[in-house]
């Protein structure tokens, strides 16, 4: 080990149960590069890989998802037909790659029309750490997923824009 690597910094202690434990600044660099799955080179043909502005995180910022649309979505639509909002939240330590099951489950259901016609976003996040703000503030995951991310969705897709049109699924910390 060198004399400049402080070894809390390479070995941090474990956290206490009850404390809150700030991991060192390199750590929490790295889960911040952690937005953007770059891991996505073959995904199904329906499955469509998107990057959206994060402006809570910083001038930038951006975090990326996978998105299903559901059948029809891309034909000619006279009557500007709107759809709900199915978001897939990956557990712990997972990626938005790991949903890819679940989005090709129901897509298969809504052309089957044993599920309702729905738009699928699985974001990306970071990978340690539930769905919500961090206590320090220098996650604010739930702030991002609340805002950043459905404000893109609705910018971009035809969403029924209203808390009742938008709901969640996932796995583990997700679900």
């Amino acid at each position: 080990m060198t004399a400049d690597i402080n070894s809390d910094e390479m070995y941090p202690p474990i956290p206490v149960y009850g404390g809150r434990w700030t991991p060192p600044k390199r750590l929490l660099d790295c889960y911040n590069h952690m937005w953007i799955d770059t891991d996505v080179w073959e995904l199904p043909e329906n499955v469509t890989y998107e990057l959206y502005s994060q402006p809570m995180r910083g001038p930038g910022a951006q975090g990326s998802y996978l998105v299903v649309l559901p059948p029809g979505y891309d034909d000619l639509d006279i009557n500007g037909e709107r759809y709900p909002v199915l978001y897939w939240l990956h557990g712990g330590f997972s990626c938005s790659r790991h949903a890819l099951w679940s989005l090709q489950f129901y897509a298969r259901k809504m052309e089957l029309g044993t599920m309702p016609k729905v738009i699928l976003v699985a974001p990306q996040a970071l990978p340690k750490g539930r769905w919500i703000n961090s206590y320090d503030g220098s996650r604010p995951l739930g702030d991002i997923m609340c805002h950043d991310l459905v404000t893109a969705i609705d910018e971009r897709y035809r969403t029924i824009r209203h808390p009742s049109a938008r709901w969640l699924e996932g796995h583990s910390a997700g679900g």
